[in-house]
């Protein structure tokens, strides 16, 4: 079980705090910026190329903000597109670097261990059971809980800190303005399709 901290002591770290905030900041600005981009070519494709001139694995129904982009609709919206996509990659950056100072104090001051990687007994198919089993009845948390993460919520940061978070930096890369940085998105495909990528794992 998770070992309950000091309830007189605070929960987390300033620095996990101010991390924690400034990430949050950088992905609403992410959000905001990559909902503006998405508007101006509203089209995901799957493969090598991705254009106007080749069909799109889907598209969502909504107009565009640029009118060579074929939607089926007559409406062109107001075009974001310039302020909004190098906004993203200014946020990308901060939530980088912010990312790579809370990776290193998770690491040096012991804090993945001690409070982010579930303990071997709480990994068993009977404790993750009874986790959700409490969250279905809507029971109140443990008492170790009230203090700690539990298994469920454990996996679901480690997953977020070392699959989601690289994924999306890694595809994001495919949409630089520089090729430089192109250079590092490459692998998933076409750039059209690596923003596919940077998208769903956003969502």
């Amino acid at each position: 079980m998770a070992v309950a901290s000091n309830p007189e002591t605070p929960r987390h770290a300033a620095i996990v705090r101010v991390t924690h905030w400034l990430t949050v900041l950088s992905f609403l600005a992410l959000l905001v910026t990559g909902a503006e981009i998405v508007i101006s070519h509203p089209r995901f494709y799957w493969g090598e190329i991705g254009n106007v001139n080749t069909s799109p694995l889907f598209s969502i129904p909504i107009p565009s903000s640029r009118a060579t982009v074929p939607t089926g609709y007559s409406t062109v919206l107001p075009d974001q597109n310039s302020w909004s996509r190098y906004l993203q990659f200014q946020a990308a950056w901060v939530i980088v670097l912010t990312g790579l100072v809370y990776g290193i104090f998770i690491l040096w001051s012991g804090h993945l261990r001690k409070n982010l990687l579930p303990a071997k007994s709480d990994t068993t198919w009977r404790a993750v059971r009874d986790v959700f089993a409490r969250y279905l009845r809507r029971a109140p948390p443990q008492e170790a809980e009230a203090h700690s993460y539990n298994v469920v919520q454990r996996s679901a940061y480690i997953a977020v800190i070392f699959v989601l978070f690289p994924l999306v930096i890694w595809t994001g890369l495919a949409m630089p303005v520089t090729d430089t940085l192109k250079h590092f998105g490459k692998g998933l495909g076409s750039a059209a399709t690596e923003a596919g990528y940077a998208w769903y794992a956003g969502i």
